[in-house]
């Protein structure tokens, strides 16, 4: 089993960040009004979740570079054509997850969406494809993708998806009953600062007592960073008080994130190092954004944070990699003349036509960075970001999408899922290889050897005793394991250079559909 890591958490804070698509059309509330509402809604978070995603919509469509551009207009003439997982009348949303910190997917996902005005179950059901059900004495909607949507009353609705019908069960009965939230400290602090607007967007993980002493050494130990670092054993000791990482993001006429890893205690030597470490941490899962190298260390009690300004190229990166697409975040005309060009109504072929044009924009921005990624010669990245793109393409919804344009989609995945598949077959071929091919590092030889020599009338004779010695091939099998991973990387990148080129081929393709 695989061992939770620093990196892994990078991992999981991006691919949580990047379900913050939504939007919300309500009247605003006050700070005072916030907080509560936003404890209404967390005592539903289940207490084993470790990470969570939380949202202030109203805030974030306030803010001046949203009326600027037009986001909350835009987000629901998107929404009606081609659906996402928030509906426009989405006001607070909050998602959380339990992480499997084995194979690091999220597992469990809970979210709760209030909305501000009343939510009918029938106009639900006519949006949601799904049969109606009953769950723990709530109405509910099970779609087609093993989800269910639960309204628990007229404007709160419980999201929950990759989990069993009972497991949704005992988590709306233990959220009923539940009288105060039960989360971890970093979890409860990310949704406070929503709470007070401190921040619209805040993602948090939760890492208190997840990563082993030894674990940590070792990510320590190989970090380029600390190549040259003598007290190692100090910056384990304040590595291990890591509780978690959170990403928060504030939109005003700009928007601004700040990353930050939180601590039990005050860490020192760390700050020396902020900024380094925590781009190396980035770049180990393919998360490196353009403007991150731009970002500057700031002080914050017990954490280390860097703090910049997020443009839309590098948020619509991270943020492509879900299932929904930040359209409603672009605006490719100025605000007056995409309120001037909006219909009021579209008839069936034009819902078809735009949404499948837009279908077809994010597939091949996905695309594109997959081979601007392979091109870029980070074999780490290229796998790690060439997966993502393909989950993200597989989760996108197909409604009201043009039978082929859908069917090049999936063909896209599928060749993405392919070079990802090309690499981990090379893993586990060289891994194979090096077991089988090579002799143990070091191997125990027992030798006869003369210790005493006596001489007869018939001849001289000896006396033997064993003598035991070992032979060390760590030099021979460091150079054949080389050689065998270079053979095993030569054959994926020729099959991965295939299927990129049919990728190619495949987006072009997909652009020329009438």
């Amino acid at each position: 089993m695989s061992t939770i890591t620093p990196i892994h958490c990078v991992a999981v804070l991006t691919s949580l960040f990047c379900g913050v698509v939504t939007s919300a059309q309500s009247t605003p509330s006050t700070e005072v009004e916030n907080a509560p509402n936003w404890r209404s809604m967390t005592k539903w978070v289940p207490p084993t979740a470790n990470a969570i995603l939380a949202m202030d919509a109203e805030a974030m469509f306030q803010s001046e570079l949203a009326i600027q551009n037009d986001w909350r207009e835009s987000h629901a003439e998107n929404f009606d054509r081609n659906p996402t997982m928030l509906p426009p009348p989405t006001n607070r949303f909050l998602l959380s997850t339990e992480v499997d910190t084995e194979h690091f997917e999220p597992n469990h996902e809970l979210a709760v969406i209030a909305t501000s005005t009343p939510v009918e179950f029938d106009e639900i059901q006519k949006r949601v494809e799904g049969e109606v059900d009953a769950i723990s004495g709530w109405q509910s909607i099970r779609t087609v993708r093993d989800s269910y949507v639960v309204p628990i009353d007229n404007q709160n609705v419980i999201l929950i998806r990759q989990a069993s019908r009972q497991w949704a069960a005992q988590q709306l009965r233990r959220g009923r009953d539940r009288a105060q939230p039960q989360l971890s400290p970093v979890l409860s602090d990310a949704i406070d600062q929503v709470a007070s607007r401190d921040s619209q967007i805040v993602v948090a993980v939760d890492l208190a007592d997840a990563i082993p002493r030894s674990a940590m050494s070792g990510v320590l130990r190989h970090s380029g960073v600390l190549q040259e670092t003598n007290d190692m054993n100090s910056l384990v000791d304040e590595m291990i008080e890591l509780q978690g990482f959170m990403l928060s993001i504030e939109v005003t006429d700009k928007m601004t994130g700040r990353l930050e890893m939180v601590f039990e205690t005050e860490p020192t030597q760390l700050k020396t190092i902020a900024k380094p470490i925590m781009l190396e941490l980035l770049a180990g899962v393919g998360a490196v954004l353009p403007e991150f190298k731009e970002w500057q260390a700031v002080p914050r009690p017990k954490r280390l944070a860097l703090q910049g300004e997020l443009t839309v190229a590098g948020l619509r990166r991270v943020l492509s990699l879900l299932s929904v697409e930040p359209a409603s975040f672009e605006q490719e005309s100025s605000p007056a003349e995409a309120t001037a060009n909006r219909k009021p109504k579209l008839n069936p072929e034009q819902i078809q036509a735009r949404a499948t044009k837009n279908y077809v924009k994010r597939v091949t921005r996905l695309a594109d960075g997959v081979v601007a990624v392979g091109k870029g010669g980070n074999l780490r990245e290229q796998v790690l970001w060439t997966d993502r793109s393909a989950k993200a393409i597989t989760r996108m919804t197909t409604k009201n999408i043009e039978y082929e344009a859908a069917k090049l989609g999936r063909q896209i995945a599928y060749g993405m899922l392919g070079i990802v598949s090309a690499y981990q077959e090379a893993d586990q071929n060289a891994r194979s290889r090096m077991a089988s091919e090579n002799p143990p590092t070091m191997r125990w030889e027992t030798k006869m050897i003369p210790y005493r020599t006596f001489v007869t009338p018939y001849g001289r004779y000896y006396r033997y005793r064993p003598f035991n010695y070992a032979q060390v091939y760590s030099e021979q099998n460091a150079i054949h394991g080389r050689q065998i991973i270079s053979e095993e990387l030569t054959k994926a990148n020729i099959k991965a250079k295939e299927l990129v080129a049919q990728i190619e081929s495949d987006v072009v393709r997909l652009n020329q559909l009438p």
